[in-house]
């Protein structure tokens, strides 16, 4: 008999008051200390950072594996003076790892031999596996039917693809990233600007040219999240702006409407006027992005000198849905 041993811990953001937390590192080696004796092979199953997992291989030799998530790229690395592997494979289940363990009962010897799968149509579907998942989905739907949704209502078809590609949003505007700016622009009645961050789009995919539903809506903003208006004085503005493109690369990434930097100067522009320190702005924005919880935006909130809250509106997928059935969205999709 091999006995194998799972523990497993995960990043605190996003904090709840009605939770509490604790070091991720210490909680791990607290629950290795539990199973010390009791187990042949210990596999650490995580949602940490990538530095994070690797102080975890570096700091408790005993992990054997350590199996994690958060980064949405699939990584591969070896930390500590046992060589701990760490495996991530892709986000949104483009990938999967399977990991084969083999181990010596006398020698007390243990083998890894690793793989990374892609997912593809080229895998059957199992019949048993498709029936389970077709009743989860009927019960998502019901779930997005209370909230207001027809997940299967057809909005619009639209002529081109839309580019809701991790890569893209996270790095550039792409045509849905403007179709999403312009939705909560008009949401809010004579705002100056609309900023969001792009790490909001979760679909990491392109939607082909064609039939888009509301549960495509849903896919490309699952956290959903209402609008709000808030007032913002220009300097706190600027440093929010200048954040945003220090992110690049990350969910921090902001998106926006009516705002550009110019080339030349290196300034930014507001409505094509120079952003103004002294000024007061009118900025549409998601209530996510304003709850400081944000990578390298936790000044940006209504504790925050400098910024109002004006009004809360609707979710911001009807805002989208709306933006999508309008015929002024779908040309703008086609510029």
């Amino acid at each position: 008999m091999i006995r194998v041993g799972l523990i497993g811990v995960t990043l605190d953001s996003n904090k709840a008051r009605y939770v509490s937390y604790t070091d991720p590192i210490e909680t791990a080696k607290q629950q290795v200390r539990s199973l010390k004796g009791k187990v042949d092979i210990l596999i650490a199953v995580t949602h940490l950072s990538i530095e994070q997992d690797r102080k975890l291989a570096e700091t408790i030799p005993e992990i054997d594996i350590i199996l994690g998530g958060h980064e949405h790229e699939n990584i591969q690395q070896w930390r500590g003076r046992d060589f701990t592997p760490i495996f991530k494979a892709d986000a949104n289940a483009r990938t999967v790892y399977v990991h084969q363990l083999s181990y010596n009962t006398i020698k007390k010897n243990l083998q890894i031999n690793s793989r990374l799968v892609p997912i593809t149509e080229k895998i059957p579907e199992d019949s048993k596996i498709a029936k389970v998942v077709k009743q989860w989905v009927e019960r998502g739907y019901q779930a997005f039917r209370a909230s207001g949704f027809e997940p299967e209502q057809v909005i619009a078809n639209v002529p081109v693809a839309l580019d809701g590609l991790e890569s893209s949003v996270r790095n550039e505007s792409t045509n849905l990233t403007e179709l999403i700016a312009e939705a909560i622009l008009k949401e809010v009645k004579d705002a100056d600007l609309a900023v969001y961050n792009g790490g909001s789009i979760r679909i990491d995919d392109v939607i082909p040219a064609g039939p888009v539903t509301q549960y495509d809506v849903i896919r490309i903003l699952p956290f959903g999240g209402k609008i709000v208006a808030v007032e913002m004085n220009g300097a706190l503005l600027q440093r929010v702006l200048e954040q945003g493109q220090a992110n690049k690369g990350t969910g921090g990434y902001l998106q926006t409407a009516k705002v550009r930097k110019d080339s030349n100067l290196g300034n930014w522009l507001i409505n094509n006027q120079p952003l103004n320190p002294s000024q007061t702005y009118k900025v549409a924005i998601n209530d996510f992005l304003i709850s400081g919880k944000e990578q390298g935006l936790n000044f940006l909130n209504l504790q925050q000198p400098g910024v109002k809250l004006i009004a809360e509106k609707r979710d911001i997928r009807f805002a989208v849905i709306e933006q999508i059935k309008s015929q002024a969205a779908v040309s703008k999709i086609l510029k």
